[in-house]
């Protein structure tokens, strides 16, 4: 008899991932600057050199753990931003 899966609630587990926003920035995007509710940054995953090309939105923001790439036009919400900093291709 195959076993039945619970349900995940991924709205929930998203809310819990961008209430984490800062911590996620403090450990991902070490030279992170932090301005009003934003973090900027140099992108990980490429060779920036400029801080302020990456933005994630910081965990008191209503869009909390979203983030944009300004030098590519890459972006999407605390979901995609662990995948992103995990490594994982953009939107997999």
């Amino acid at each position: 008899m195959a076993e039945t899966l619970a349900p995940v609630d991924f709205a929930s587990i998203k809310a819990r991932v961008a209430m984490r926003a800062d911590e996620v920035v403090g450990r991902h995007l070490k030279d992170a600057e932090k301005s009003g509710d934003r973090w900027f940054a140099r992108n990980p995953r490429r060779n920036d050199k400029t801080i302020g090309s990456f933005m994630v939105h910081g965990s008191r923001s209503p869009r909390a753990g979203s983030f944009v790439d300004f030098a590519c036009g890459e972006k999407g919400d605390a979901f995609d931003l662990i995948a992103y900093l995990k490594g994982f291709g953009y939107k997999d």
